[in-house]
């Protein structure tokens, strides 16, 4: 659990969702470990998930992607007031593309400014693969974040050159 100012009624859904992920599942970030996410929200809120039936990622980028989708389920659970939420996960070309999308109470653009502790964590995770996330959200329409890691590390300067 991130060292932040929550009450222990706040911390004890991160704890739990930190209990059921195993660290085999968040090395494979498999689709067990995005099930366990789910187990810590509230009951009256609807998951529903679109996860590829195997992905293989090396262990930083499972954990990268693992704690955007855990932190942006926190989010939801603090702030969104959501019925319903969909985890969409998938591979395209080079990329991962992790979608949560909310039917909650949205945000004003002023929040999506990633001076949170957790929208900023997010914003190096992806930064860190060479990524991108996006966030897109209005008062009363729900929010949608989109993040994009690249699967493969880009070649460094020098290496480019000697490919040449």
């Amino acid at each position: 659990v991130a060292d932040v100012d929550l009450t222990e009624e706040e911390k004890r859904p991160m704890r739990s969702f930190a209990s059921h992920a195993s660290a085999c599942a968040m090395r494979r970030a498999s689709p067990e470990a995005i099930t366990a996410s789910s187990s810590c929200l509230p009951m009256y809120l609807r998951i529903l998930r679109d996860l590829p039936e195997e992905l293989h990622l090396d262990g930083d980028r499972a954990t990268a992607a693992f704690r955007i989708v855990q932190e942006a389920l926190t989010n939801v659970q603090k702030h969104a007031r959501a019925k319903l939420v969909r985890i969409v996960i998938e591979v395209r070309e080079d990329s991962l593309h992790l979608r949560v999308r909310d039917d909650g109470v949205g945000m004003d653009a002023r929040a999506r400014r990633f001076k949170s502790h957790g929208l900023l964590g997010m914003k190096h995770r992806v930064m860190a693969f060479g990524g991108s996330l996006q966030i897109s959200s209005a008062p009363g329409g729900g929010t949608e974040l989109h993040a994009q890691l690249l699967l493969a590390d880009a070649a460094a300067p020098d290496e480019e050159d000697e490919t040449a």
